[in-house]
């Protein structure tokens, strides 16, 4: 269930999640744009989580696209590309299948993997 509009938590973790992924696709914050998921997962279920952040991600994504566009290898989409989709279809088959207890802890994980930079 989303949060609601009233409770101040949601926005006192949000707003700095979502300024750390725009510090982060700016080039400034390396990789700590990895945690706004996590962070958001402390006042709501990661899955909701995810879905709030995806849609600013796929806008950031946007500006960085045009800032590309003209310096992009084919040869690498031949790879990045099926993997992609791969795990897109992964991700999306198991959202339902998961409990978010598991999703909590495989999210961390993940988060403190890239944390300790392994």
């Amino acid at each position: 269930m989303a949060p609601p509009v009233s409770d101040i938590w949601f926005y006192v973790i949000a707003i700095p999640a979502v300024i750390l992924v725009g510090i982060s696709k700016g080039g400034f914050g390396g990789g700590i744009g990895s945690v706004a998921v996590p962070i958001l997962s402390l006042v709501m279920p990661p899955l909701q989580a995810a879905g709030i952040m995806l849609p600013i991600l796929c806008f950031m994504d946007l500006f960085g696209l045009l800032a590309y566009r003209k310096h992009w290898d084919r040869s690498q989409m031949r790879f990045l590309a099926p993997a992609m989709l791969a795990g897109l279809a992964i991700g999306t088959a198991m959202a339902g299948l998961v409990s978010d207890r598991a999703i909590r802890l495989i999210v961390g994980s993940i988060a403190i993997l890239f944390a300790a930079d392994f």
